[in-house]
């Protein structure tokens, strides 16, 4: 942790307003951000960001610079975050995984540009397109993921898989002549 944060942190613990201004500034946009990533609606992401700020205040004594760094720590409340109110959404899923099916799926999204298929992810369910992009885009390990959002790794591949089988169907579907 750079030395700055570790000020701040400090100052914030002893309930230096100034501080929790400086730390919020710091970092919001980056959360906001990340938040926009996994979220289509700026509202949600602005609320989720909130939450995350209260959170992050309230956990900052238990916040461990030799375990995550500071923005890694704060990212993964803000995922949690998401991750709850977009299972909230959806209580149920049904998910069905097969190797044949990951495997041809594979070479179908090996034919989509990037901007088809950032284009496709807001037709996946939520939380098959949070997965889809942690894994993605991110390049998290289903293990990292399925510790980050408090699911198994098993259900991660699941979401991954249901939107890469979503992301096929609408390949597909366009590049029908």
């Amino acid at each position: 942790m750079n030395p700055r944060d570790k000020d701040i942190i400090n100052a914030c613990l002893s309930g230096d307003r100034k501080a929790q201004r400086e730390l919020f500034s710091l970092y919001n946009n980056t959360l906001y951000k990340s938040a926009c990533t996994y979220l289509n609606d700026k509202d949600q992401a602005k609320g989720i960001v909130q939450e995350t700020w209260v959170d992050v205040f309230k956990g900052l004594k238990g916040y461990d610079d030799r375990k995550s760094q500071l923005t890694t720590w704060m990212k993964t409340i803000l995922i949690r975050k998401v991750w709850r109110a977009n299972t909230q959404k959806v209580k149920t899923l049904e998910l069905d995984y097969t190797q044949s099916t990951y495997d041809h799926q594979a070479q179908i999204l090996d034919k989509m540009s990037c901007e088809e298929i950032l284009n496709e992810l807001d037709k996946i369910p939520a939380a098959s397109r949070m997965v889809f992009k942690l894994f993605v885009l991110e390049q998290y390990k289903h293990s990292e993921i399925a510790k980050m959002l408090d699911i198994s790794v098993s259900t991660s591949r699941v979401h991954l898989t249901k939107a890469r089988d979503i992301l096929r169907a609408r390949y597909l579907q366009l590049n029908q002549a």
